[in-house]
């Protein structure tokens, strides 16, 4: 993945926010935003209708609602987390980005405290 520099991503940086400097560190490390591998994440899963029609029935989110959440960082947060108890369904998604595996969990951690919620304690963080 190509690096970015702070300058091409300032809602990442800021150190006002919570979990700041966590959301510096996936993008300066994996070449991306937080957000924006949860959109990729996104993309990819409308991609087929297998894939889509599978997140939207175990969810039980409906296409006007996750239109409406798009933009919510606690509901990107869950698109990264769907794809990560679903290891085949994250290796490919990984394959079709070409990023690392490893980007995911740092992504979902940076966006659950971008949104007030908690980290996850099942992952000894």
């Amino acid at each position: 993945a190509t690096e970015l520099s702070e300058d091409h991503m300032p809602s990442l940086v800021e150190g006002s926010q919570p979990g700041g400097r966590l959301r510096a560190e996936v993008a300066s490390r994996f070449g991306l935003t937080a957000s924006g591998l949860a959109i990729a994440a996104l993309q990819f899963l409308a991609g087929e209708a297998d894939r889509i029609g599978g997140f939207l029935a175990e969810t039980g989110i409906d296409p006007t609602t996750l239109r409406g959440q798009i933009g919510d960082a606690a509901f990107q947060a869950g698109l990264l987390d769907y794809l990560l108890a679903r290891e085949p369904l994250l290796l490919e998604f990984c394959r079709f980005q070409q990023i690392d595996p490893l980007a995911l969990a740092p992504a979902r951690d940076a966006l659950m405290a971008g949104s007030g919620f908690p980290r996850r304690h099942d992952e000894g963080m």
